[in-house]
């Protein structure tokens, strides 16, 4: 958390709330000519442009329009703007002003409210109508977003229907789905299987790990990160070959590549620059497991005498993706100039980033 305020009143009230919320990782600017001494002074530009990152969380003690103009030119887009937030200098309401939801603005609001004896002043539709909000569902299972544009699609549909619907796909079967959630579902959405049971409403949240799904007229298309890339190659193969290669594989089988949860092979590639590059460009782990660890999978994987002699394993790809935790493969073992490739399923979705 980044405190800038402005007056002696707004100086004092940013070190009341370091020491009542115990951020170590907090920071006050006293944005003035007059700032006491030992602290630290920077211009209010140069401070927005220093501290307005994803996953920060910047707070005004000062009037709204002060912040608004301050943090105009930096403004992108939802999954990627900080959180800000707005305080008088009394301490008498808290304002989360942009990424209420995806930055956690009103999380921290509401937290910073309840420490200081404040208003937390709510503004966004869904809050203000203490409905279901999507993005937050989504931000806290670690699902991604196929287009942010379908979050107001959906809450506008919900706001004017007062009730939603979860459709989970058909590979979330068998309580996968339930037992991935991290959150309660609110009575007003109810989780189905079958188009026909959203009986004619918009507001109509579609799971699917699919690029393309079959279903039709749904508000917004959550992806849940079930899947594991296996992969094994030869050395030096590039990133791009590589990413091509997946990309394709996914497509062909009409899967999204938000919904990879993992990288993973032998580790004798743990230094592989493609395969760490394409973790990376996924925002995903690379997971590697010795030659002993991957002999250990029980599940029933294709074999190579000469992948053997050469990594001591009999399968590199499909034998990493159980090691992941797959307890099926969606794609069997894909070869193709020097690369294999499996896709494993994931039995219980896990809680990652990546909207």
């Amino acid at each position: 958390m980044h405190i800038i305020c402005f007056t002696n009143n707004g100086f004092n009230l940013a070190n009341s709330l370091l020491q009542k919320l115990r951020d170590e990782n907090a920071s006050v600017n006293f944005c003035s000519k007059s700032a006491p001494g030992g602290t630290v002074s920077i211009p209010l530009d140069e401070w927005v442009k220093l501290n307005f990152k994803k996953g920060n969380v910047l707070v005004f003690i000062g009037a709204c329009g002060i912040a608004v103009r301050a943090i105009a030119p930096y403004i992108q887009r939802k999954d990627e703007d900080a959180a800000v937030i707005v305080m008088d200098e009394k301490g008498q309401f808290v304002v989360p002003l942009l990424s209420g939801h995806l930055g956690g603005a009103n999380e921290y609001a509401q937290k910073i409210a309840h420490g200081i004896g404040a208003v937390a002043v709510m503004t966004t539709a869904t809050d203000v109508h203490n409905l279901f909000s999507v993005d937050v569902f989504a931000k806290e299972n670690g699902f991604a977003i196929e287009d942010l544009a379908q979050i107001k699609a959906f809450s506008s549909a919900l706001l004017q229907e007062n009730h939603g619907f979860i459709l989970v796909d058909d590979c979330l079967h068998d309580k996968r789905f339930e037992l991935c959630t991290k959150k309660n579902i609110p009575p007003e959405i109810k989780v189905v299987h079958s188009q026909k049971d959203v009986s004619g409403s918009k507001a109509v949240c579609l799971v699917s790990a699919s690029e393309k799904p079959e279903y039709k007229d749904f508000a917004i298309h959550l992806i849940p990160r079930v899947l594991v890339l296996g992969i094994g190659c030869k050395k030096g193969k590039p990133y791009s070959a590589l990413k091509a290669f997946a990309e394709n594989v996914l497509r062909e089988h009409n899967l999204s590549m938000s919904a990879v949860f993992a990288v993973s092979s032998i580790e004798i590639k743990k230094n592989e620059g493609g395969i760490i590059s394409l973790a990376e460009s996924l925002s995903v782990p690379f997971k590697t497991f010795t030659a002993q660890e991957l002999m250990a999978v029980k599940q029933k994987c294709s074999s190579s005498e000469f992948v053997r002699q050469v990594t001591g394993v009999d399968n590199v790809c499909e034998r990493a993706a159980y090691a992941t935790g797959c307890n099926s493969l969606i794609v069997q073992k894909t070869a193709f100039d020097g690369m294999t490739l499996c896709v494993g399923f994931l039995e219980l979705i896990h809680n990652s980033t990546g909207i």
